[in-house]
């Protein structure tokens, strides 16, 4: 009897192990590349200068490339259905000039799937990126 509850308990020690390195990978893949928000209106400037010459049919559409490369900056977590840091609605509702900070939840509910499924987003999206790395020197 003995024996089994050890071999429950080694297996229980393997598994929580393995969710602790787990856990660890999410928090690095997690972690926001940026975190100064004075650099926000810099990071919207190099894109706009970027999709500049893209036609695009929707102004919405630009606001979610933006938003995406935002949220991979500033908080990934909302990319994987977490929420976005308290304060940050508010500053992109302003440079974005949308009528409310719930708009902004509504534009990021589905940016990793738009980012997944449609070539075109995606490409702006990583365009953009490589455009506005470069140009702020973000690794």
């Amino acid at each position: 009897m003995i024996t089994q509850d050890l071999r429950r308990i080694i297996c229980a020690k393997e598994v929580q192990d393995t969710a602790n390195v787990a856990l660890q990978n999410v928090k690095e893949a997690l972690a926001p590349r940026l975190s100064d928000v004075s650099l926000m209106e810099e990071v919207y400037a190099k894109f706009r200068e970027y999709v500049a010459g893209i036609k695009s049919s929707r102004h919405s559409e630009r606001r979610r490339e933006f938003l995406f490369i935002f949220a991979y900056l500033y908080c990934p977590t909302v990319l994987v259905g977490g929420t976005m840091p308290k304060g940050y609605r508010g500053k992109l509702k302003e440079l974005l000039h949308v009528e409310s900070p719930s708009a902004i939840s509504n534009y990021t509910s589905d940016l990793f799937f738009l980012y997944n499924h449609y070539q075109d987003f995606r490409e702006v999206v990583e365009g953009a990126y490589a455009y506005i790395a470069e140009r702020m020197k973000i690794e």
